[in-house]
């Protein structure tokens, strides 16, 4: 009886202590600014979700799911914070990725949500710290005007359709010119860089 109650609570424990991520994906096109989902181009067969341990970088957990199925649940990971992706994959050749994004892994499985875009991407910014609001304007294929709270420290922009575009940076008053930006697709994830104080 004894023996039986353990093995229960070690079963209980187990369950417990299983944790996941929850990924979901469409393949869009962002075309007038309106994204609308299409099917799976030929050759995309495969999505494969990637969670990398900040603390273990060279330590990749994959796990691969039909492009079609847009939906896919993580193999088992420890509790912990991760940085995870989405790639589609045509055999070894990677066609696009989700940028990365931290997601913390609890009992409760977190859900990874990614718009992959075909005439699309995305830029990151980063910016030491401030107290003004921080905005970003990019002028070009179409004007995209994006605002961060400045205590994020860093932001995603996006998704803006593939092109060259003049970039302005604003950090309350001040405003400064930064170098152009290409944004390339499938997908594509330029970096803006760090901003200056301005």
């Amino acid at each position: 009886m004894r023996l039986a109650l353990i093995v229960l609570l070690i079963s209980a424990c187990d369950l417990h202590d299983e944790h996941h991520i929850e990924a979901t994906w469409s393949i869009d096109r962002y075309g007038d600014g309106v994204a609308t989902t299409v099917a799976c181009p030929t050759g995309w067969t495969t999505v494969r979700l990637v969670a990398v341990d900040p603390s273990s970088p060279t330590t990749r957990t994959v796990d691969t799911f039909s492009c079609d199925a847009q939906q896919g649940t993580s193999s088992f990971l420890a509790a912990d914070s991760y940085l995870a992706w989405l790639e589609v994959v045509d055999g070894n050749k990677v066609l696009a990725t989700s940028p990365p994004t931290t997601t913390e892994v609890t009992s409760f499985n977190p859900i990874l949500i990614a718009d992959i875009y075909l005439d699309a991407g995305y830029a990151t910014v980063a910016w030491p710290p401030v107290t003004e609001q921080v905005v970003i304007e990019l002028t070009g294929t179409t004007d995209i005007t994006t605002y961060f709270d400045s205590s994020a420290g860093a932001g995603l922009i996006g998704p803006v359709p593939a092109g060259r575009y003049q970039v302005a940076a604003s950090i309350g008053s001040r405003r400064e010119m930064l170098p152009d930006l290409v944004i390339t697709a499938p997908n594509g994830l330029a970096d803006l860089g760090m901003l200056s104080a301005i």
